[in-house]
């Protein structure tokens, strides 16, 4: 009989075990739904997160295209700006060298006619400038420049 007690002790010990562990059984089933539903929701973030990367990637592909073709404009434009500039820096050249050449012209010019004037015994009217008269027009401020050189020509 002691057998069967030690044996009816042991069966009594692993029922209270396997009442101990049915206890746990609904909590655990519910952590497994939740579990469940954690997943399904990662998995659709992760399937959003991947369409938005998508998304991202195409409109990051776009605005690249963009910068390359606002990039290659202006550098078309400061092509065009520098080109200018150095047209106009040859204008100026040009002009300041003209200048220079039409001041030692008037320079010659005025020389001639006084040493005509002092030939002829006549001094002369007026020294080698501009003189400034007023517009005939009635609202234009600016003034109008007129040669000096009123002597008769020389033969």
């Amino acid at each position: 009989m002691e057998g069967a007690l030690g044996a009816l002790a042991e069966y009594q010990s692993v029922i209270s075990g396997l009442v101990s562990a049915m206890s746990l059984v609904p909590p655990l089933r519910t952590a497994a739904g939740q579990t469940a539903d954690a997943v399904r929701h990662c998995r659709s973030t992760h399937m959003s997160a991947a369409e938005d990367a998508a998304s991202d990637n195409a409109a990051a592909l776009s605005l690249r295209a963009k910068a390359d073709a606002a990039r290659a404009a202006l550098t078309q434009e400061a092509q065009e700006i520098i080109d200018e500039v150095r047209r106009l820096d040859r204008r100026l050249v040009d002009a300041t060298q003209a200048l220079k050449r039409l001041g030692a012209e008037h320079d010659d010019l005025t020389a001639r006619r006084i040493k005509a004037a002092m030939t002829l015994g006549c001094r002369p009217r007026r020294p080698p400038s501009a003189l400034i008269l007023a517009s005939p027009r009635p609202n234009v401020a600016e003034p109008k420049i007129v040669s000096a050189m009123l002597l008769p020509a020389v033969a």
